[in-house]
């Protein structure tokens, strides 16, 4: 049953890197075959995992989650970002309010300082951002305490002033980033855009 598995599972963890690791593409591998509704062959089953993961296991998997990133995310970079490859397939539809507390927004924005993650830890706070809600209000708290229209103007300056100090003939690195960044404050945009419209 699943609560075992989920015990066994996370009783592994912290015995090595390679554990963690496996735990990682463990939950790739649930989401891909089983929970994921455009592969999942049967949609009533995986309605029922989800509520079996959400009751039993969601809440300890956001707590792993957050440990592994404030641990490997100097040692073990390349750790760091499967867990934020991983965390963005599982943001849909579990219950937000796991990710968007204070630490786990401030370290969030503290990754996208890290070159060899803010990409990852971009696309997070894009997937927490475009989470559907269906309640105005909600999304607008939402919004709010993800504190991303405080934080974004920050970034896009830096990374404007970057632009600015590269020569002509020179290529720009950090592009992919800046068009992560663009597409987030774009939707950042468009949803509050369409809480005004619901209002």
């Amino acid at each position: 049953p699943i609560p075992n598995f989920w015990g066994t599972l996370f009783s592994l963890l912290g015995k090595s890197d390679q554990v963690i690791d496996v735990f990682l593409r463990t939950l790739d591998t649930i989401d891909e075959r089983i929970v994921d509704p455009d592969f999942a062959k049967d949609r009533v089953r995986c309605n029922e995992i989800k509520n079996a993961m959400r009751q039993n296991c969601v809440s300890d998997l956001a707590a792993t989650w957050y440990n592994i990133l404030g641990a490997y995310h100097r040692t073990r970079p390349d750790l760091a970002q499967r867990c934020l490859r991983t965390m963005q397939n599982y943001i849909d539809w579990i219950d937000i309010s796991l990710l968007t507390s204070e630490q786990y927004v401030n370290l969030f924005f503290f990754l996208l300082e890290v070159e060899s993650l803010r990409e990852e830890a971009c696309d997070c706070i894009f997937e927490l951002v475009s989470k559907r809600i269906e309640d105005p209000a909600a999304k607008l708290r939402l919004v709010e305490r993800i504190n991303v229209c405080q934080v974004l103007p920050a970034v896009i300056e830096v990374l404007v002033n970057q632009m600015k100090s590269v020569c002509e003939e020179e290529e720009y690195a950090d592009e992919s980033f800046a068009l992560k960044i663009a597409r987030l404050a774009t939707t950042v945009g468009m949803e509050l855009l369409d809480v005004m419209e619901k209002a």
